[in-house]
């Protein structure tokens, strides 16, 4: 069977010679080549006769991976709803899954929280400084006076601002060795 292209806009299914009716032929050639076209076809046409069609105006049907047609709605009906059923002859493909977007945000966060642990674990001295201290206050304190007392403690000692890798207590609260202090004086 032979379909006739009907440029966009002339969709109407009794104007003519052949009588039929017009379907919007859409195709996929690859992820990038898509297109479409309105052929008029007597019935609804099979995979095979939309190929064919489509082989004459130079698509080759070995290159096509999804094919479709939709009956195109009457223009005289534009108010009335029209259900055309889509033929769908393509390969069955699944959705694309769509990928996270992960940041660089959450392992840098995690190195940086890394090297602070590593850094205040390895800081001996700050770490003693903080016990001997600690052994001062008495075992009957409550657990609210004993930090009380670490907190004050390391800011009677606080130097300052060292670097972030020296091992005094600072005066900055994130700082390494003050976590290795006050770890020392609430054990």
């Amino acid at each position: 069977m032979s379909a006739r292209r009907i440029p966009q806009g002339q969709g109407d299914s009794t104007t003519g010679s052949e009588s039929g009716t017009d379907y919007r032929v859409s195709y996929t050639l690859n992820q990038y080549q898509r297109g479409s076209m309105v052929l008029r076809f007597a019935r609804p046409p099979a995979h095979r006769e939309l190929l064919e069609e489509l082989g004459k105006y130079g698509i080759a049907p070995a290159s096509v991976t999804d094919l479709s047609a939709a009956p195109v709605p009457d223009p005289r009906q534009r108010n009335a709803t029209v259900h055309g059923e889509v033929l769908n002859y393509g390969r069955e493909q699944s959705p694309a899954k769509p990928r996270a977007r992960r940041g660089y945000i959450g392992p840098v966060l995690g190195l940086a929280l890394l090297a602070f642990i590593v850094t205040a674990a390895t800081d001996d001295q700050s770490f003693e400084r903080g016990r001997v201290l600690g052994s001062v206050i008495t075992s009957g304190a409550d657990f609210g006076e004993r930090v009380e007392f670490c907190v004050n403690a390391l800011s009677d000692i606080a130097d300052g601002s060292p670097g972030p890798f020296e091992d005094r207590p600072s005066d900055f609260a994130l700082h390494p060795a003050n976590a290795a202090f006050l770890t020392g004086c609430l054990l």
